[in-house]
């Protein structure tokens, strides 16, 4: 599958861009990983994108093999950068689907660049940046600990198979290697490897969020959106109040619950968001 894609640069003239291309198939579209992963997070789903979709998947500035910017990972800044790569990239508007973090950098270049957006697939997107919360800073302040001291992608995996998951029905919290699938956490591992850890240290004392008002920016965003909801028992990040917010602040917003799916929707449940996904797209079609 690899073999059908062409990985490329991009220097948006502060930061070199790592991003990979496939065929192209059909309007662009620009797959945005979560925090901390890089374009390769999208590899089990990227197969059945390619015959129709012309796909982008670019490496966010201090993740994947893109470039480092010591003190530049404000969420404007990783806005700015997609906006860059859209206009000098990509030849027409963009669908973009963005994963995690993806999803509120995609909420930003929607608001920010409505022209170069066709629509949005936002996969349980983190859309409130604020990490004032004391348990986010712990993790993230963990995470970045650990990205900066582990050096092998097989001490990393170990690591992340020892991390202890709060789950429904078990009275004390589980090792994630008992109940994730290995890929997923390969997946993981081989980009927290190749993570600056500073990308960890905005997200952890809160400049991360600078320059951003959840409200307005979504009020902002136009254009058709297809909103997917993890099950925050599992890990997911949004809770039905924000989801629910969120719609209220879309002009064309779709909400689809998984129930059953882990943060990493297309990792716990692939088949049921690809076929939400598959009918939003199709909409997309009939509507054009």
């Amino acid at each position: 599958m690899e073999g059908l894609l062409e990985e490329s640069t991009f220097d948006t003239g502060t930061v070199t861009i790592n991003y990979a291309e496939g065929p192209s198939s059909g309007r662009s579209l620009v797959l945005l990983h979560g925090g901390a992963g890089s374009w390769r997070s999208f590899l089990t789903v990227i197969p059945k994108l390619l015959p129709k979709w012309h796909v982008y998947a670019p490496d966010f500035r201090g993740h994947g093999r893109s470039g480092r910017v010591p003190g530049g990972y404000r969420w404007i800044n990783f806005v700015e950068d997609t906006i860059a790569f859209l206009h000098h990239q990509v030849s027409e508007p963009a669908i973009l689907w963005g994963s995690s973090f993806g999803g509120a950098i995609a909420v930003g270049v929607a608001a920010q660049a409505p022209d170069f957006v066709l629509a949005l697939v936002l996969e349980d997107a983190w859309l409130d940046l604020q990490t004032s919360n004391d348990e986010t800073r712990q993790f993230l302040r963990h995470r970045r600990d650990l990205v900066a001291s582990v050096e092998t992608l097989d001490e990393m995996i170990l690591a992340l198979k020892n991390e202890l998951v709060a789950l429904p029905g078990h009275d004390k919290p589980v090792k994630r290697g008992v109940v994730e699938d290995d890929v997923e956490i390969r997946l993981e591992a081989g980009g927290l490897i190749q993570l600056d850890p500073e990308v960890y240290t905005f997200g952890w004392d809160g400049r991360l969020a600078e320059g951003y008002d959840m409200d307005v920016v979504l009020g902002q965003v136009v254009c058709p959106v297809l909103l997917l909801q993890a099950n925050p028992v599992l890990g997911g990040l949004m809770d039905d109040e924000l989801a629910a917010h969120a719609m209220t602040l879309f002009s064309q917003g779709r909400l689809v619950s998984i129930p059953e799916a882990r943060h990493s929707i297309l990792q716990s449940q692939p088949e049921v968001a690809m076929q939400a996904v598959n009918k939003f797209l199709e909409s997309l079609s009939e509507a054009a």
